[in-house]
């Protein structure tokens, strides 16, 4: 008898529990998506390379002095010069042949990859760049991928909209779920409630202990959900560079709202849930 007891206290204590982590774990995934997307499209923009490529006249002293200019201006994040013989390497690297072997020498210019910092990352300020960088008589030309830089912008930004609009869907969906969790949590009480306040109970007398169980449920809930998506967050970081996982403080953000709305979410379901059975009569509980 004893041993059904405990079984039934145990289901009757994990059955929401799972149900409300589940529910915070899944706005957990969909707020790192919202919270992620600006650092994605940071991270994509500042990976896209500008690259000047030299004469083959030109002396390494101007380049090195163009590269050093370039280190000390605002909109550039940083600089990397490749030979013509880094070059050569990279081009055998991604097509498995020497050209030089082929044709008899090196077809591959000396350049600089410029990564502009994402803020001046725009076509306008590149194009302008790129101009700038041609009246440069050693700089035999100025390339860069135009058309992923004028898409990184559209399809993060409707991306982001996408995402938002169900994250707000999920939420909704979140509030109802966990609602009626609670309430059915609670449903089973409500004999118990109404005993309570036969005998004399007052109102906040019989809420608290309900109210504080439920939150109990939002609170733990949220704190495993961190968990879960702290272990995600482990095992994506490494397919995924860490720039784009977010901030300290973002993740803090998120970590601590997850617990707040489990609780928030609780307290006022199952406030409202007494507060129904404490109205209903008797007989109408049945």
């Amino acid at each position: 008898m004893n041993q059904k007891k405990v079984k039934r206290k145990k289901a009757s204590f994990l059955s929401p529990l799972v149900s409300i982590t589940l529910v915070l774990f899944l706005m957990g995934m969909f707020g790192l998506l919202v919270f992620y997307a600006d650092q994605l499209k940071t991270f994509f923009k500042e990976n896209l390379q500008v690259n000047i490529f030299f004469t083959e006249e030109a002396k390494e002293a101007d380049i090195f002095r163009l590269k050093q200019m370039l280190d000390n201006e605002y909109y550039v994040k940083k600089t990397d010069y490749i030979t013509k013989e880094e070059a050569k390497q990279i081009m055998i690297k991604e097509i498995g042949e020497d050209a030089e072997e082929i044709l008899g020498f090196n077809p591959f210019p000396s350049s600089l990859d410029v990564f502009f910092n994402s803020g001046y990352a725009q076509v306008d300020s590149v194009e302008m760049f790129k101009a700038e960088m041609e009246k440069f008589p050693f700089v035999k030309e100025v390339a860069y991928q135009k058309v992923i830089l004028e898409k990184i912008d559209y399809y993060v930004r409707i991306g982001g909209l996408v995402i938002l609009s169900l994250l707000i869907v999920f939420m909704l969906i979140a509030i109802v779920l966990i609602n009626n969790t609670v309430r059915l949590t609670l449903f089973s009480k409500r004999f118990l409630i109404k005993s309570m306040q036969l005998v004399g109970a007052t109102q906040n007398f019989i809420r608290g202990p309900f109210i504080i169980k439920s939150m109990t449920y939002g609170l733990i809930g949220g704190m495993i959900a961190v968990v879960l998506l702290g272990g995600l967050v482990y095992l994506v970081s490494n397919r995924i560079p860490y720039a784009v996982m977010g901030d300290p403080l973002t993740n803090f953000i998120l970590a601590l709202s997850l617990p707040v709305i489990g609780v928030l979410i609780t307290f006022i379901s199952s406030f409202y849930s007494v507060r129904k059975y404490l109205k209903t009569k008797l007989e109408d509980l049945y």
